[in-house]
């Protein structure tokens, strides 16, 4: 899709340039960024296991932002459809085209 100021394609977790675990990778093998984990926040101490939650959501960014474009799409279709829905249908329609919408503009930087 154009438009994307983000590395486009599949990112995933492997090696900084300096041999460090927690480099974002993309989809040529290059160092796109670098994931720096605090263990211990706000006086607790984050789980291996959040850790890795935590890495997984952010190497999944650009699928989850495609899939939330995809919907706005999708949702609108349905907009232009809805006159058989009721209120309370609609209404969860629209809020949910609001929230995308909302994600997409801060994945993209539009907010601001």
């Amino acid at each position: 899709m154009s438009g994307y100021k983000h590395t486009p394609g599949d990112w995933i977790i492997g090696p900084t340039r300096d041999g460090e675990f927690g480099g974002i990778i993309g989809p040529n093998g290059e160092q796109i960024a670098r994931a720096f984990v605090q263990t211990v926040s706000a006086g607790r101490t984050m789980t291996a296991g959040e850790e890795g939650a935590n890495e997984l959501l952010i190497v999944s960014s650009p699928a989850l932002l495609d899939a939330c474009r995809e919907a706005d799409t999708a949702l609108d279709i349905i907009v232009d459809r809805m006159s058989h829905l009721t209120s309370g249908e609609q209404g969860l329609i629209n809020h949910a085209i609001d929230t995308i919408a909302a994600a997409i503009a801060r994945a993209t930087g539009a907010d601001e």
